[in-house]
């Protein structure tokens, strides 16, 4: 049985947090219908965005960092494909 995208979440948040050249975050992305009933989406580049979001400095630099994690039968959709073009 592999490891839920969850629980490798959060073994990668605890391996960079615990660097000191780098700050990550949970990208949390969704949608919700407000009071009026209009859909309102929540989080970076969502759909698509990375589930973690940080950056590392370098030399003084700072890099930014995105993370898309995925289980062993995990696939890119095409929004997050897009992202990660973006990013690269």
């Amino acid at each position: 049985m592999t490891d839920s995208e969850h629980a490798i979440q959060a073994r990668i948040m605890l391996a960079v947090g615990s660097r000191p050249d780098c700050r990550i975050w949970r990208n949390n992305v969704g949608r919700f219908q407000d009071a009026t009933g209009r859909w309102v989406r929540f989080g970076v580049c969502n759909p698509g965005g990375a589930d973690l979001l940080g950056w590392r400095t370098i030399n003084g630099v700072a890099r930014f960092l995105a993370i898309e994690v995925k289980s062993e039968s995990g696939r890119l959709t095409g929004p997050q494909k897009t992202f990660l073009a973006a990013v690269r």
